[in-house]
């Protein structure tokens, strides 16, 4: 009679137990891996790195392009900030116009404001908190009004 087909949770506990049963031994296999196999290693770094990345929220893998540079700082518009951050422009003025925001330190040559890197950045993580209903606006702009300015 043939075996039936294990369900994928099936699956998962067997592998659980497994590596439970098994940790001291499997540990050991990795660290002589890591520290002999380069590709391997490397492929360790990558995905550590990109675990870090989506944990994270790269502040700039939305934005598309930067504006320009100015003083030798790449900056954005206020667009590429708010498309940063998930939100529209609107609402990124707004949280301006209110406090909750920082106003812009940086304005081009048109006197459009905009944003470093490093603001987006801020903005990233503390609204990443933010919907994740881990902060409140009030933790929000607490955070951002005292990150905002450039560390001397």
């Amino acid at each position: 009679m043939p075996e039936t087909e294990k369900t994928k949770e099936e699956v998962a506990a067997y592998n659980r137990e497994y590596y439970e049963q098994n940790k001291p031994i499997l540990k050991i296999t990795k660290a002589k891996r890591y520290a002999t196999d380069r590709k391997y290693r490397e492929g360790v770094k990558r995905r550590a790195r990109d675990r870090y990345q989506k944990k994270r929220g790269d502040a700039l893998k939305n934005v598309g392009y930067t504006l320009k540079k100015l003083n030798g700082e790449v900056v954005f518009t206020i667009q590429h900030a708010a498309k940063a951050i998930g939100r529209a422009t609107s609402t990124l003025r707004s949280a301006e116009a209110s406090g909750h925001v920082p106003k812009s330190t940086v304005v081009d040559s048109r006197g459009w404001r905009v944003y470093t890197e490093r603001q987006i950045g801020l903005m990233v993580t503390a609204f990443k908190y933010y919907d994740e209903n881990l902060w409140t606006m009030k933790n929000v702009s607490d955070y951002l009004h005292k990150h905002w300015e450039e560390p001397k």
